[in-house]
């Protein structure tokens, strides 16, 4: 399996903490950033896995920081673009079972345990124990995704930033995201990708539920606050 770090933006919602630092270069105590421990939790969890990066806003600080066998793809364009740009750069990749992960992500290991044992044709990853003032609410009917925005500030849950695809689904949503960045529409988050396919094909989309399970999503300083908490547990639980 290869896993889909997109962490190419600026981090607006978090200026000016993120004016000058990446969201993924916001550190996390224990000497580790974002973006080093994402990826060694993926290292730990799934060995031998595929890492890639997908770069924009001071991409060298990152890559920096990350194994010299992790991917670096770049988004040149990240100032004038979303998420679905990035997925294009990298859309070379989308040909075998793929999990796309946000960069401002930060799960516990017990819940990306859970996210590394998927193998359905399309999972997204959401949290039932949030379901009012969602940034990303996801609607759920008959077990399955409908329905995915950020104009849904309630629903079934939260999304929490993670989509896993099997090859099939990954070749359909590289065609999918290939023909949107063709139709000019660059300001769209990769995730619509999947929700086109959705609503144009009819796709069944199953989802995983992260709810008990610690994770942070990064647009607020509060975020922040929780995603150290994830990192303060695992480090005082692997003390015990």
């Amino acid at each position: 399996m290869q896993f889909i770090v997109l962490s190419a933006g600026q981090g607006t919602r978090m200026q000016p903490f993120t004016k000058i630092t990446p969201k993924a270069m916001l550190r996390l105590g224990f000497g580790e950033t974002v973006a080093e421990r994402m990826t060694r939790i993926i290292k730990k969890v799934v060995p031998g896995a595929r890492i890639s990066y997908v770069l924009g806003f001071r991409h060298e600080e990152i890559a920096a920081v990350l194994p010299k066998d992790v991917e670096i793809i770049l988004n040149p364009f990240y100032t004038v673009s979303n998420s679905i740009a990035s997925l294009w750069f990298a859309r070379h990749l989308l040909t075998q079972d793929t999990v796309i992960i946000n960069g401002d992500i930060v799960i516990g290991e017990s819940g990306f345990r859970e996210v590394a044992a998927l193998r359905n044709p399309a999972t997204i990853v959401l949290d039932s124990g949030k379901t009012e003032n969602l940034d990303c609410g996801v609607v759920i009917e008959e077990n399955r995704v409908v329905l995915m925005s950020k104009s849904f500030n309630r629903g079934y849950g939260e999304y929490a930033g993670i989509l896993q695809m099997d090859e099939n689904v990954a070749r359909m949503v590289k065609r999918q995201t290939e023909e949107m960045i063709e139709s000019n529409d660059l300001n769209n988050w990769s995730e619509y990708a999947l929700m086109q396919l959705i609503l144009s094909d009819d796709l069944e989309v199953s989802f995983l539920d992260l709810a008990g399970h610690a994770w942070a999503e990064l647009d607020s300083l509060h975020d922040l606050y929780l995603a150290r908490r994830v990192q303060q547990q695992e480090f005082r639980s692997d003390t015990c």
